[in-house]
C-alpha cells in the first residue's frame, strides 16, 4: 500500500507503518524544516530509501488557497498515479493542542484545529475528490486516534 504522509513530524508514525512491512511511504510533507531534517536522518540511518515522491516542506493550506495551483496539480497527479498502481492511503498527525485543556479547548475554531479540518475534509475529500471505499467490512474512511471533533492521527484508505 502506498502512503502519503502529512504533518509527518520526525517520522515516527510513518516509520511504524513502513517497518511493519506492507506499507510504502511515497510522499512526506512536514511544515517545519527541523522536523523534516530529523525525519530524513532517521530514514537514512535505518537504511530506508527516500520516498518516491520526495520530502516536502509545505503549508497544506497553500494547496487550497488558489495561489499555488501548480503545487495542488502536482499532488493530484501523484495521488492519481499511486491509485492507478495500488491501494493508496493517507496518514497524518495534525497538531492537536486546540483540542486539549492546554489549548483552551478551542477545537476546530483554533488555528491548529483549522489545520485538522483542512487535512481531513477539504484536502482529501473536496480537492482530491477521493471517495471512501470500505476496507475489511465495517472499517472505512478514517481510523482515528484522538478525542474531540477532529482526527489528530489518522489513516484514510482508498
Amino acid at each position: 500500500m502506498n502512503i502519503f504522509s502529512f504533518f509527518s513530524g520526525a517520522g515516527f508514525l510513518d516509520l511504524g507503518f513502513e517497518l511493519q512491512g506492507n506499507y510504502d511511504i511515497v510522499f512526506v510533507n512536514e511544515f517545519h524544516e527541523a522536523f523534516n531534517r530529523v525525519y530524513r536522518f532517521a530514514r537514512h540511518n535505518m537504511n530506508i530509501g527516500a520516498p518516491a515522491n520526495g520530502y516536502h516542506i509545505e503549508d497544506i493550506t497553500e494547496y487550497l488557497d488558489g495561489n499555488h495551483n501548480e503545487r495542488l496539480h502536482n499532488l493530484e497527479q501523484m495521488v492519481n498515479q499511486s491509485k492507478a498502481q495500488t491501494l493508496t492511503g493517507f496518514i497524518g498527525g495534525p497538531p492537536c493542542p486546540d483540542f486539549s485543556v492546554a489549548g483552551r479547548n478551542k477545537g476546530k475554531e483554533g488555528e491548529n484545529g483549522k489545520l485538522s479540518g483542512t487535512y481531513g475534509k477539504r484536502l482529501h475529500d473536496d480537492v482530491l475528490h477521493i471517495s471512501k471505499k470500505p476496507l475489511r467490512g465495517e472499517l472505512s474512511g478514517f481510523l482515528s486516534i484522538c478525542q474531540a471533533e477532529a482526527s489528530c492521527i489518522s489513516l484514510k484508505v482508498y
